[in-house]
């Protein structure tokens, strides 16, 4: 297989980084993890949402940006834990809407993204593993992140919906849905099988 591209995206909690991990270690992909622990700002971020939300999603920006960077000049298949397009176009998107982000900041952000765009090589496939929001907080609170395990699921909810919206618009790579409440992608080896075969399809 030539040197392939694959981006594991949905919400928080859905379980893309076992997902990521385990189609790596089958398909013999290197994962780039989301740059959850290189966020200097995250700690703050969920203490008090609105005075970091800019900080805190230029920050994922920017990290992404360099991973995205890296991914593109690998002759290496990479499977890559959330991508920079969610980054901004659902969490980035709804503090925005939420007035959590103010509209200069706004622009300031859609300013840098967009020139991102111009830049980067998109995804040979992107996978979008669906969650009800009740399933994400549940696992949110099982995996016991400090500073997650307060979380309101209306934010989990609110960015459920601007997950559906993304997903229908993005026209970047083509696309799997993969249903997490229906499938279990860790346990289930004729669940994973099924998506494994969907994957080789696209990738051929």
């Amino acid at each position: 297989m030539n040197k392939k591209f694959i981006v594991i995206a949905g919400n928080i909690g859905a379980g893309k980084t076992t997902l990521a991990c385990k189609l790596a270690n089958h398909l013999r992909f290197d994962v780039f993890q989301e740059p959850f622990k290189l966020n200097p700002y995250l700690e703050n971020f969920y203490k008090d949402m609105k005075s970091w939300a800019f900080q805190s999603q230029m920050s994922f920006l920017a990290h992404s940006f360099r991973d995205h960077l890296d991914i593109n000049g690998l002759e290496r298949p990479v499977i890559q834990d959330r991508s920079l397009y969610e980054n901004a176009e659902v969490f980035a998107r709804h503090l925005h809407e939420a007035g959590m982000i103010n509209d200069d900041d706004w622009q300031t952000y859609q300013s840098f993204y967009h020139s991102i765009l111009r830049l980067i090589a998109p995804p040979d496939l992107v996978i979008y593993l669906q969650s009800s929001t009740d399933r994400c907080v549940q696992n949110i609170r099982g995996r016991q992140r400090n500073i997650e395990r307060d979380v309101d699921p209306q934010y989990i909810d609110n960015l459920n919906k601007l997950y559906t919206e993304w997903h229908d618009s993005y026209q970047l790579s083509p696309k799997i849905v993969a249903v997490a409440d229906e499938h279990d992608y860790k346990n289930n080896d004729d669940h994973f099988r099924e998506l494994v075969n969907q994957i080789k399809v696209y990738l051929r």
